[in-house]
């Protein structure tokens, strides 16, 4: 019954969210054009190499696990430094935008709240990027090759691979979510925790959830959007083997409590308007 119910959330929501816009960031940043005004600002912003901007952009636009496969492509290559490789995977590799409005909005009606939530996350990462921000790293890049630009069919198949992956974690995740759930069901009787502890798990599973709830359901998706759940750092581990699980976890939990104070911070700020 999980794989099933993961299965049609894949099919509904996640994928075609996220495939298209993977596609399209797999091509462009291994485009000779990704470098440019935008995307310099845009690492500087960040605190990050001059390389590193339009990785960033996707990671955020495009969402788990884009921005890690990307980033660590070009670490791979000798573009990128390993730190700098880490902090866009820790920091920088969000929920994507199309994920948040056309997932998240939809499934709790409030698309102008998935808007929020965005902005939230992002102002989220601008915040810890450059809190832990460090000295410049290009000399611990150890060997600089020419970036070569990959194909339609590549980026494609690239992208199918990855999909596969994120439709791999979700199944699973939404799986134990209901064998936790009849576990947990005998010591948490609030539906809200319940909410809270599925939010560490997966984010679809966690706004579907929260969806259905009458309190508290908005502070779950901040939390479930900010953390990104295990199953998508999971994702992002398997394809970026470089980072560290545990530094990503407690970067991950930064994460969503900032999301969620941004995000009630800028929706008081937005009822005034």
């Amino acid at each position: 019954l999980g794989i099933r119910e993961g299965l049609a959330m894949c099919a509904r929501h996640i994928v075609p969210s996220l495939f298209m816009l993977s596609v399209v960031s797999g091509i462009l940043i291994s485009s000779p054009y990704s470098k440019n005004f935008f995307t310099s600002v845009l690492s500087r912003a960040f605190g990050l190499g001059k390389k590193c901007g339009t990785v960033v952009f996707f990671a955020l636009i495009a969402g788990f696990p884009s921005g890690a496969l990307g980033a660590y492509e070009l670490y791979e290559k000798g573009i990128i430094s390993q730190k700098d490789c880490e902090k866009i995977v820790y920091f920088t590799n969000n929920a994507g935008l199309a994920f948040i409005i056309g997932t998240v909005g939809t499934l709790m009606g409030d698309h102008r709240f998935a808007t929020v939530l965005w902005i939230s996350q992002t102002f989220a990462s601008l915040t810890l990027v450059n809190l832990f921000r460090s000295k410049n790293t290009k000399k611990e890049i150890k060997k600089t090759v020419l970036r070569e630009q990959i194909t339609l069919v590549e980026a494609i198949k690239k992208s199918a691979s990855a999909m596969i992956v994120v439709c791999a974690f979700v199944c699973f995740f939404t799986a134990l979510r209901l064998v936790l759930t009849d576990i947990l069901g005998n010591f948490i009787h609030s539906e809200a925790q319940m909410g809270f502890v599925i939010s560490f798990m997966e984010i679809g599973n966690a706004v579907n959830l929260a969806s259905g709830l009458s309190s508290h359901s908005k502070a779950i998706c901040s939390f479930a959007v900010g953390f990104g759940g295990l199953s998508a750092i999971l994702q992002s581990v398997a394809v970026c083997p470089c980072v560290k699980t545990s530094r990503y976890v407690l970067s991950r939990i930064m994460m969503g409590v900032l999301c969620t104070g941004y995000a009630f911070l800028i929706s008081d700020f937005t009822k005034l308007i």
